[in-house]
């Protein structure tokens, strides 16, 4: 079981994508009564059934708007880009927020979890570690994503309930100080027992997002799933060819597994913000 406190809680999917799956596994694993909900940017960044990026996101056959861009998902819902947040709509009750970026997402949360009802605890869930990157940096290609930042900024300006985060097989794409920065903010780890590491693996399964269904894929969810089954060292994750060979936006399909992505990283979220916020501690300086 993931023993987090709180009766009634709510995963977040903050990085869009398949952190929803991430975030719905880890909900069905706490055994308690929960929700996920997963935030999406209003334009979509990944390629979808149509092969195209930076499209107007739209959502088709949904169960009800209860806020403006809040959607409740069902397993029969539809939407653009790589859209995977129905698969696991048929176990447990699924949100979807179209972040436009007009400094509504708080608000956008918070009518979600007024919907779903009792929320206690909420959780940010972000797969990989990317999250983890300094604020201070300016490269893109090595920085937090920015519907991370303001992903993690609207969670932390919930009042009422718990807020925590959870960064689910840290290293996938994880800045180097990453263990530093987790030291920095309290983070707790937590190991999944070889049963427990079974049960993840079947809700993999069960949802054909292992590997099985070409349309259901995403490299984190497959780098965690490796490291559950044991596999160490440089691993081929079964990506699908059309996004290994995209001309545009090519996935590095190798990922040097650890044992530590088998696990996750939970700290509060407001300690978080503040790690990645803060400059760099530097090493002491010796004068000679």
């Amino acid at each position: 079981m993931l023993d987090l406190p709180g009766d009634r809680q709510a995963f977040i999917g903050i990085g869009g994508g398949s952190d929803c799956i991430q975030a719905s596994v880890l909900a069905l694993m706490g055994g308690k009564t929960a929700c996920a909900i997963s935030i999406r940017t209003a334009k979509t960044a990944s390629q979808g059934a149509s092969g195209k990026m930076g499209e107007e996101r739209s959502v088709q056959n949904h169960g009800g708007e209860v806020a403006p861009g809040v959607f409740r998902i069902t397993p029969q819902t539809t939407g653009s880009g790589r859209f995977v947040e129905f698969i696991p709509a048929d176990r447990l009750p699924v949100y979807l927020i179209i972040d436009r970026g007009d400094g509504s997402l708080t608000a956008q949360i918070e009518a979600a979890l007024t919907d779903f009802g009792g929320v206690d605890t909420v959780v940010a869930v972000d797969t990989g570690g990317d999250s983890l990157y300094r604020t201070t940096v300016t490269d893109a290609t090595k920085a937090t994503p920015d519907q991370d930042i303001a992903s993690l900024k609207a969670v932390n300006a919930l009042r009422g309930p718990r807020l925590l985060s959870c960064i689910v097989a840290k290293g996938v794409d994880s800045p180097p100080y990453a263990d530093q920065l987790l030291a920095q903010a309290g983070a707790h780890e937590i190991r999944f027992s070889a049963a427990e590491a079974q049960e993840i693996l079947a809700l993999y399964r069960a949802m054909e997002f292992d590997g099985s269904n070409p349309d259901r894929y995403g490299k984190t969810a497959f780098a965690w799933q490796a490291a559950l089954r044991g596999e160490r060292g440089r691993v081929r994750l079964p990506l699908p060819d059309k996004v290994v060979n995209d001309p545009r936006n090519p996935w590095n399909p190798y990922v040097d597994i650890t044992a530590e992505m088998a696990g996750c990283h939970v700290m509060p979220v407001e300690a978080h913000l503040r790690a990645i916020m803060a400059p760099p501690i530097l090493p002491p300086r010796f004068n000679f």
